[in-house]
């Protein structure tokens, strides 16, 4: 890293906290300086040393006097509030970005001791239309069975659980409750209290934000698990008819058509079996699909690839490819192989 760090904008600066855009002159590239009068330094040097995905990462740490300064990343994206000013999200998009920060979230509330984030809000999170980043983690903090209440009253109004405000100590649970509220501002742009989002979403909303921590989802595993099993397909699901962009949707439905007529009209000369005859044509369609899926990213099939974990981008790019090859050649081969049985039984026939 540099020794010193020239100060491009000064983002943020109260008495407690200082947050400057900085460049290395030697390399122009740029980062996030953050010094901190209040801190917990072992907090800080487990964040670094988990290097995890969806989190800036975070090259320095260094205490100056009374002072702990941060060197991380610095993520040129727009922040989920102004993205949720600007645009409508599907509820395929919303789920997409809360199974992100749920994949965050779960490593740091496996930690010993547990790490709670305690403000999860729109503010706190980049995302690049692709990935969400959870930032900020000033008021972030180990969780202490010791204790019946946390020491200060610290959240953000409207995102923060009732134990924030000295009712019980705030723990996982409490990140779940801002989880919560969060999805329903993605879905809804409004809290559940003024407007709760409709269907099975707005059941799951209504188990993370119960106002006893008791009557919620306990576990962002829990939280995961309900989400992936509430699995929908809706038309904004399809590739071409998530933006209701009427143009692409034009695309959508020619590209669909095409391929479906394509497959229709395609000859095997060494197949006189009818039934299989149809199955080599839908097998052909699928892997058709399979690459559309990969392309478009559907229903988040990225977040489940080989080295969807890296932080560098050129090696998730290189998972998604391996991965998709990996399934095409499965679907190929079992194909081949359905049809070898599709056949021996029309044979004994």
């Amino acid at each position: 890293m540099a020794e010193y760090y020239i100060e491009v904008k000064t983002i943020k600066e109260t008495p407690a906290k200082r947050v400057v855009k900085v460049i290395d002159p030697d390399t122009n590239k740029l980062y996030m300086k953050k010094e901190y009068k209040v801190y917990d330094l072992k907090l800080w040097e487990t964040l670094q040393s988990l290097n995890l995905s969806g989190v800036p990462e975070i090259y320095e740490i260094k205490e100056e006097y009374d002072t702990l300064i941060v060197i991380e990343e610095y993520l040129d994206m727009p922040s989920l509030q102004e993205c949720i000013d600007n645009k409508s999200f599907t509820e395929s998009e919303a789920k997409i970005i809360v199974l992100q920060l749920c994949d965050i979230l779960e490593i740091l509330h496996k930690q010993q001791p547990p790490i709670i984030h305690k403000d999860i809000k729109p503010e706190n999170i980049f995302y690049d239309g692709k990935q969400a980043y959870l930032i900020d983690y000033d008021i972030s903090r180990f969780y202490d069975e010791s204790k019946s209440q946390d020491t200060e009253i610290l959240g953000s109004f409207g995102y923060a659980s009732p134990e924030h405000y000295g009712f019980s100590q705030t723990d996982a649970r409490s990140d779940i409750y801002s989880l919560g509220i969060l999805y329903n501002m993605i879905l809804t742009k409004q809290f559940p209290s003024e407007e709760l989002a409709k269907g099975k979403a707005g059941n799951i909303i209504e188990q993370m934000t119960a106002v006893n921590p008791d009557n919620r989802l306990q576990t962002i595993t829990e939280v995961r698990n309900v989400l992936k099993h509430n699995f929908t397909l809706s038309l904004k699901d399809i590739p071409g008819f998530r933006s209701s962009n009427l143009m692409h949707e034009i695309i959508a439905v020619v590209f669909y058509g095409t391929s479906v007529w394509f497959c229709s009209q395609l000859t095997f000369e060494d197949v006189e079996s009818p039934v299989r005859y149809v199955f080599e044509k839908v097998l052909v369609w699928l892997m058709i699909m399979l690459v559309v899926a990969f392309s478009s990213n559907f229903k988040n099939i990225y977040n489940h690839c080989l080295f969807h974990k890296s932080k560098k981008k050129l090696i998730k790019e290189i998972g998604i490819i391996l991965t998709a090859v990996i399934t095409e050649t499965i679907l190929f081969v079992s194909g081949i192989l359905i049809a070898i049985v599709l056949l021996e039984f029309e044979y004994k026939l």
